[in-house]
């Protein structure tokens, strides 16, 4: 929060005091510094009131969030899920839905149209235990209602999870009647070129750093998606992006068709040690 009010007057603006009061952490302290400014600021007190909640939201205060909105008129449309998708907890969702929440409520500016299950597929966020249960327990939709290719606000959520969610998260949404849209290999295989999936590699060790797992992860998920769901890899892209006006090839046919050989010289080897075993407890 910026004050425009001199440095030496300072001590009374409802700027500051609201500031501090946020820090503290008090309610009490932030009713009577927005009692204050109310007085204060006459009709500029309204965005005042929207600019201290963002800063509450930025401070991930329930106390305070909920204060704001059950006795100083902030509406529940004023929580986006960019400012809580990566804090959220059960609490803070059923806080927000006992106040008139909508948990399907959609962003605006830099993730226009994400909704908070929408954040919470993606594994790097640490939040798909909580996914699940917004989807059974509290019944977050699913399909935002993009029913074409080219509807991308946001992009259907099994695209999402093909780029950013793990192969949990995204069986779990196929089961639940996820739309599966005809993009799914190409966001999977674009994020798993961007990340570093080699082919020539073993994209699976058992390494604990955290490229190593994405790696992984990208890898197990672009190969479910050819080997069990039996997507073709020079399928035409049905996205035309502004001002394009043709349909492309997926493009990562090299990448996928090298996991897949990878996959099969496993199976190859896999089934080799059996074979060797098998002849050795025979004494062959």
């Amino acid at each position: 929060m910026s004050s425009s009010i001199p440095e030496s007057d300072q001590e009374c603006s409802p700027y500051v005091r609201c500031e501090l009061a946020i820090r503290k952490n008090s309610t009490a302290a932030l009713k009577d510094s927005l009692t204050y400014a109310k007085l204060l600021l006459g009709s500029e007190y309204t965005s005042f009131l929207e600019e201290v909640f963002c800063d509450v939201l930025n401070h991930r205060s329930i106390p305070l969030i909920l204060h704001m909105l059950d006795h100083e008129g902030v509406p529940p449309t004023n929580v986006l899920p960019s400012s809580i998708y990566d804090w959220a907890t059960e609490a803070l969702i059923d806080a927000l839905l006992s106040r008139g929440w909508d948990i399907n409520t959609k962003g605006r500016g830099i993730r226009p149209g994400y909704r908070l299950i929408d954040y919470l597929v993606k594994q790097r966020n640490g939040k798909e235990d909580l996914a699940c249960w917004l989807i059974d327990e509290r019944s977050a939709a699913i399909n935002a209602g993009q029913n074409e290719p080219n509807e991308r606000d946001p992009p259907p959520i099994l695209e999402i999870c093909a780029a950013f969610g793990s192969l949990a998260m995204f069986q779990f949404l196929e089961i639940r009647g996820a739309y599966f849209s005809p993009r799914i290999l190409h966001e999977a295989a674009e994020m798993a070129a961007d990340v570093g999936v080699d082919p020539s590699e073993d994209n699976c060790p058992r390494a604990s750093d955290a490229d190593s797992k994405c790696r992984r992860t990208r890898a197990e998920l672009l190969v479910y998606l050819i080997d069990e769901r039996g997507l073709y890899v020079n399928a035409m892209d049905e996205y035309v992006p502004p001002p394009k006006m043709v349909s492309h090839t997926v493009c990562y046919s090299d990448i996928l068709r090298g996991l897949l050989s990878q996959r099969c010289a496993r199976r190859a080897m896999v089934t080799q040690q059996r074979c060797r075993s098998d002849s050795k407890r025979r004494g062959c």
